[in-house]
């Protein structure tokens, strides 16, 4: 449709102005419509992507509970080395908490999931706003599937947050 509304318009413009003045506002009202068509099919494709992921998130997760542990990142090799209880507990690698839970994006999520595997909270007052939190977002799957799929559109790579850090000094 956009292919027609482009040589519509082309047509328009070309014969136009040597017939009369309505073809020009004709032109424009094709121009007006084509736009339109443009910004519809943008989030359209928006909604295809983001459905995509979700779907292959939910796949993930059925995959996972059914055994399938490679789906989800095992966490970092090493991190733990030397800690008390990282070990013999299964924080970190195939089978973990950390697979089990994780489904952070930037490299920033997954290095405070780190952070807090490995150093709990120990004050009440920070444990009970934590389980609050994570309460209230319990409930709201399909906002967390639509925040995963933005998160996953993002393209984050390896330094962007150094490089965000340099620029703003």
């Amino acid at each position: 449709t956009r292919l027609l509304v482009v040589i519509l318009l082309a047509l328009s413009f070309y014969f136009g102005f040597a017939i009369s003045y309505y073809i020009f506002w004709i032109s424009l009202l094709i121009i007006v419509v084509f736009l339109r068509l443009v910004q519809a099919h943008l989030g359209y494709k928006n909604k295809i992507e983001t459905l995509t992921i979700i779907a292959r998130l939910c796949s993930d997760e059925m995959k996972y509970k059914a055994g399938d542990h490679s789906v989800f990142d095992p966490g970092p090799s090493g991190a733990h080395e030397g800690h008390i209880y990282a070990n013999d507990l299964d924080i970190f690698g195939r089978a973990s908490l950390y697979q089990a839970i994780n489904r952070t994006l930037t490299f920033g999520g997954r290095r405070m999931m780190v952070d807090t595997l490995l150093d709990p909270l120990n004050e009440t007052t920070s444990i009970t706003l934590r389980r609050d939190a994570l309460s209230d977002l319990d409930h709201r799957v399909s906002w967390r599937q639509r925040l995963f799929a933005t998160g996953s559109r993002s393209g984050e790579v390896f330094g962007d947050v150094a490089n965000l850090e340099s620029w703003l000094q």
